[in-house]
């Protein structure tokens, strides 16, 4: 079976190792729907994966829309399934993981990013048709699941490692603004407030910040076509599954200036508040980005998209889209951390000539320059990088802080050039970063940003307030234990629909089991009280008992391998034995690192010393730090060029040195050549002597030279000749 997927699909030449699963190999369980949470169990890469899922909290917006748009711009609501998306963490692992999931309920396809900070992985699961070369993909492949890993990518093949990704744009100049425009972004503001703000929400003002960045996504005809598969469900879904994962990295980011700030910004992310497929391409005078034109720019398409109006009723818009800008992926606004300044979140308009632009905007695009699908694990990246400069990040600068070696954790998500996303900084955002996104949080977030809610009746989720939430606002059935508004009938206990100790709204009797054993996370089984609905904690298993890679349960967790031998696990340094189990003797960094069995290897894709591991081998992926500093003398950016020299002191120092030092020293030499023409000149006439005899016919005896009758006389003349004559 897997041979066979293999050989219609030239694509997946982009991942160096995959593997393929089947729905039916996909187990799902309900452990506790009272809190929407789900099991689900796969076996790949030579291990098992349990999922521990919740329904995702905060990422739809209560009054979410979703919308169908035609040719002419007419817009047709389309129903979405809450109930589809979720979070959580793999078992065995709890501290060390989380994951974000999208199960489409009626296919069982699963769509999932496995974060796995204990190996420095991360395990991606996707339908197989999106990257399949047949016409049909969709049907000829439904069952299907790929399943690959980050360190898996072949960089090289879709992402060129010695150029930008990425286009930036910073608005340097804000437009004029008079006293009747300001009036009138100050009552767009309001607006915007009392849009997001006026949605039957029930919070707490003194404890809950406005740290929602209110979204609407675009999807134009080429991403519905390709991505979607003409399917609104199928990109819509996408969608938003894929804002689910990236904002994940935004709201476990601490937004701070240093690790002991007290004033850092925790849990700021995105919710999803507006969703626009276009099903066709658009008229010429309808979303003109959504047009059938082949010769825009990146520059061009992000211009024509910020000028939808409706873009100022929202934090961000982005667009999703497929054209091949090689190497351009994508392009965001750089916000600025001042108030009223043009770009990125929150953004005021911006009043050109014939129009007004709307610069909360970016866009992605999902195709590389061989037309190939990018993977999951790609468009995330790039995603989360333009959003990131949305927030106010720029580009990292080259220092050991904000750009880092492999050895310290490789480059963070901002940095200027592609990142695999197999090393260990590749999702997080850097200490600049940080400190860049804190600055246009505190200017902006107050005014522009919502408050997640707290309580969302209908979303099958019980959550603070609701009694039950059987999710009728997806289905529109009724249901026997719990109404519409999330209360217990009268006579209910419980709703089936929420907590798995219950049976026609009746607790079930005790020892019923509730939850199976999970071995790899060191957790027994669980049985029902029979007084509660929901199912009681787990207990720990017998310590010595094995869980994951090798290890043993020691007071209900997983102890790593070399632990378990009273050892400390490690890295090698040694080239040779970098793919291999190393262990030490102390967790001190002077300590010799050393395998504990020379000749087991460690599994492809594992992190080592000099990069990650492919049959036993470590391989080094190298950087280009050139071209970054080509990018901003083209660029054209004061700031950014300032900013540079500020973060390479000794190369700024040397590089003044040369730019003085040579001017200076082609000027002396000229100045020289020129008092030395000088010289030559003043030397060029010159004085020469000679003696000339004259004649003198004169007779005299007494003249002994004379000759036949002739004297001769002799003068001294001078005279002066140029230096070219010779004498």
């Amino acid at each position: 079976f897997e041979s066979a997927l293999r050989e219609n699909s030239v694509e997946l030449k982009q991942l160096k190792y995959y593997e393929l699963l089947k729905v039916k190999d996909v187990r799902r369980k309900v452990r506790s729907a009272i809190d929407g949470e789900v099991n689900v169990h796969f076996s790949a890469f030579n291990r098992s994966f349990s999922l521990m899922l919740t329904q995702s909290k905060h990422l739809i917006a209560s009054k979410f829309k979703a919308f169908e748009v035609d040719a002419k711009g007419f817009r047709k609501p389309i129903p979405v399934n809450y109930e589809e998306f979720f979070e959580g963490s793999l078992l065995g692992q709890l501290e060390n993981t989380n994951v974000s999931a999208h199960i489409d309920a009626s296919t069982g396809l699963l769509t999932a990013a496995i974060h796995d900070r204990s190996v420095n992985e991360v395990y991606f699961v996707e339908p197989y048709w999106r990257h399949s070369n047949a016409s049909n993909a969709i049907n000829k492949h439904q069952n299907s699941l790929l399943i690959y890993r980050s360190s898996d990518v072949r960089r090289s093949v879709n992402l060129s490692h010695n150029a930008s990704f990425c286009e930036s744009v910073r608005i340097a100049k804000p437009s004029a603004v008079n006293e009747s425009d300001t009036q009138a972004i100050n009552l767009q503001r309001n607006k915007r407030k009392k849009r997001n703000d006026g949605s039957g929400i029930n919070w707490d003002d003194e404890v809950l910040p406005n740290s929602r960045c209110t979204l609407i996504l675009v999807a134009d005809y080429l991403f519905y076509e390709s991505v979607g598969a003409k399917s609104m469900k199928h990109t819509i879904n996408y969608l938003i599954a894929l804002i689910g994962r990236i904002n994940v990295l935004f709201t476990e980011t601490s937004f701070s200036d240093s690790e002991e700030d007290d004033e850092a910004f925790k849990d700021y992310g995105f919710t999803i508040q507006e969703i626009l497929v276009h099903k066709e391409p658009s008229d010429s005078e309808y979303y003109l980005y959504n047009t059938f034109n082949k010769s825009w720019t990146p520059m061009d398409l992000l211009d024509v998209f910020s000028r939808e109006k409706d873009h100022e009723s929202f934090c961000l818009a982005h667009l999703f889209t497929r054209r091949n800008f090689h190497p351009t992926l994508g392009m965001a606004y750089v916000a600025s951390a001042k108030r009223d300044a043009i770009g990125g979140i929150c953004s005021r308009p911006e009043y050109k000539a014939n129009f007004i632009s709307y610069p909360n905007t970016g866009f992605t695009t999902t195709i590389n320059k061989f037309e190939s699908q990018l993977t999951t694990s790609e468009l995330d990246l790039v995603t989360a990088h333009e959003l990131g400069h949305s927030w106010g990040a720029q580009h990292d600068p080259d220092i050991e802080e904000c750009s880092p070696s492999y050895r310290n954790g490789g480059a963070y998500i901002m940095y200027f050039y592609t990142i695999s996303g197999r090393e260990k900084n590749n999702r997080y955002f850097s200490p600049c970063s940080r400190r860049a996104i804190k600055a246009v949080l505190k200017s902006k977030a107050d005014f522009c940003f919502i408050k997640p809610s707290t309580s969302f009746c209908g979303n099958g989720v019980v959550e603070e307030g609701e009694e039950c939430d059987a999710g009728l606002i997806t289905t529109g059935a009724s249901d026997n234990c719990c109404t519409y508004d999330c209360k217990l009938k009268l006579g209910s206990d419980c709703s089936d629909q929420n907590e798995p100790c219950c049976n026609r709204c009746k607790h079930v009797q005790s020892g019923v089991k509730c939850r199976d054993e999970h071995p790899l996370d060191c957790l027994s089984e669980a049985y029902c009280t029979g007084y509660s609905g929901r199912c009681p904690k787990s207990g720990y298993l017998d310590d010595g008992t094995d869980c994951l890679d090798h290890g043993k349960c020691v007071s209900g967790k997983c102890q790593p391998f070399c632990e378990t031998r009273n050892l400390h696990s490690c890295i090698c340094e040694d080239a040779a034995d970098a793919c291999k189990r190393c262990c030490s003797v102390s967790p001190l960094p002077n300590v010799t690192c050393i395998p504990y069995n020379e000749t087991e290897t460690l599994t492809d894709g594992t992190p080592c010393i000099r990069g990650y591991c492919e049959r036993g081998i470590c391989k080094h992926s190298g950087r280009d730090i050139a071209h970054r500093f080509w990018h901003i003398i083209q660029s054209h950016d004061v700031n950014a060029f300032a900013s540079f020299m500020k973060d390479n002191v000794v190369g700024t120092v040397v590089v003044l040195s040369l730019l003085i030092w040579i001017p200076v020293c082609c000027i002396i030499k000229i100045l020289d050549k020129r008092q030395l023409k000088k010289m030559k000149n003043k030397r060029a006439i010159r004085e020469r002597v000679r003696l000339v005899r004259k004649e003198n016919r004169g007779f005299d005896r007494n003249t002994p030279d004379g000759e036949n009758g002739v004297r001769f006389n002799y003068e001294i003349q001078v005279y002066q000749v140029p230096d070219s004559d010779s004498d």
